[in-house]
């Protein structure tokens, strides 16, 4: 059985994800297992910069989570705790050079 995004050459597939913003990209992670884990790696440019409102870090915790690393150059935080969050980007190896 052939799954999306795995069926289609690797560039189109890029091409679909230059359509989508981060909180679509992170609804197509619910879909499945397989979209969960392989949706980041296409979508690496949507998380250069991130913003994360309350509403954003609730909905999307974990699936936001898992598309962080060291793309992650700027981070927005809007009324969050901003240390607790810190803490977890760091865990996921995000090099953050701006804090806004």
């Amino acid at each position: 059985m052939h799954h999306f995004p795995t069926s289609l050459p690797t560039d189109i597939v890029y091409s679909i994800f230059k359509y989508l913003d981060q909180a679509d990209c992170v609804e197509c992670m619910r879909v499945c297992r397989q979209w969960y884990f392989e949706i980041p790696s296409y979508a690496i440019h949507l998380w250069e910069q991130l913003l994360i409102s309350p509403e954003s870090w609730q909905a999307s915790n974990e699936c936001m989570l898992s598309c962080l690393g060291p793309q992650v150059q700027k981070v927005t935080l809007d009324r969050l705790n901003a240390c607790s969050i810190i803490n977890k980007l760091r865990k996921t190896g995000c090099e953050i050079t701006v804090l806004g």
